[in-house]
């Protein structure tokens, strides 16, 4: 939760640099541990650096990958304009410069949609009450439980516990399960980074950072709970512990195709565009929301936008010209 306040102002690296290091000290502390009142220090010293890197790197990768897989976005905020251009030179490649045309389309695109958010003018109440700009509420919490859906689909009930309960419900042996919960691992390993991906996309630009804080708290949290009551849940009812796990996955399907718009194929200013246009709370008939290649009035809106900032450019030229001639006259 901390990022929500530190993400924006120490920037993406700055932030997973200051969380890795904590987990550093989390780790010796743990290494150095001579009873248990220490071992738990060492994991809450830790347990808050794994979340300030959890919560950031997903956004860092986001604002800095393709279109084609991701979407690119820088910040732009006062008094940065010049060093957003020379970072968006560099991610574009090729020999981009800042004065180069699609290094100054994406700009202009990023700056349209953050003066149309204006998001600083408001307060955390407003933006929660749903009082801010349209649709920033049901954004963070799209991705919140997209994260609550990663752990109450049971998969830590699995990823914690599969050697027990491979051994002791199932009866398999000891050898058979440590293979079977290897391969188990490394199943969620690939599958779980989809999730993330959604999340750093469906938050407002502005509220990027502090849409994955909120949705990776959601996570642990979760994980929490599940853990909890797996135990409990195995010694009591046994086998139908597995049924309610099996309804709260096969309530996913249902969620995703109703609510959740799709995000391939689009640019991150793409999505802020669709939710100011303030759909339904169902989006699974909205041809914006669901089809999978990038829709034409997104394409068209960048062009006016990069059409109009051309044409102040040329304006501002010729008025410069026009004193420079006056003044030598």
């Amino acid at each position: 939760m901390s990022t929500i306040w530190t993400g924006d102002i120490f920037g993406r690296p700055r932030q997973i640099i200051i969380g890795s290091t904590v987990i550093g000290i989390g780790a010796i502390i743990q290494t150095a541990s001579y009873g248990v009142p220490q071992m738990m220090v060492g994991r809450i010293v830790a347990g808050m650096g794994t979340g300030m890197n959890t919560a950031t790197a997903g956004v860092w990768q986001a604002e800095t990958s393709k279109m084609s897989s991701r979407g690119k976005l820088v910040i732009i905020q006062m008094g940065k304009h010049e060093e957003a251009l020379e970072v968006l030179a560099a991610l574009e490649g090729h020999g981009a410069t800042p004065e180069s045309a699609s290094v100054r389309t994406q700009y202009d695109i990023i700056k349209d949609i953050l003066d149309r958010e204006h998001m600083n003018t408001y307060t955390w109440w407003q933006l929660l009450s749903g009082k801010g700009p349209s649709g920033v509420l049901r954004r963070m919490i799209l991705g919140a439980w997209m994260q609550a859906m990663n752990q109450i689909s049971g998969i830590n009930v699995t990823s914690y516990y599969m050697s027990y309960i491979f051994i002791n419900a199932l009866g398999i042996s000891e050898l058979l399960s440590r293979i079977l919960a290897a391969a188990g691992s490394v199943d969620y390993l690939v599958f779980a980074c989809l999730a993330y991906f959604v999340i750093e996309r469906i938050n407002a630009l502005e509220m990027r950072t502090k849409g994955a804080s909120l949705a990776m708290s959601t996570n642990w949290i979760m994980n929490y709970a599940v853990v909890q009551v797996t135990l409990p849940g195995i010694q009591n009812i046994g086998w139908k512990f597995w049924i309610i796990w099996a309804v709260i996955c096969f309530s996913f399907i249902p969620i995703t195709y109703f609510f959740y718009p799709e995000t391939a194929n689009r640019t991150l200013e793409d999505i802020d565009r669709f939710f100011e246009t303030s759909p339904g709370i169902l989006v699974h008939r909205n041809k914006l929301a669901i089809q999978l290649h990038r829709p034409v009035e997104y394409i068209e809106a960048d062009e006016q936008i990069a059409i109009a900032q051309a044409e102040e450019r040329n304006e501002g030229g010729e008025k410069s010209e026009f004193v420079a001639t006056k003044e030598a006259v």
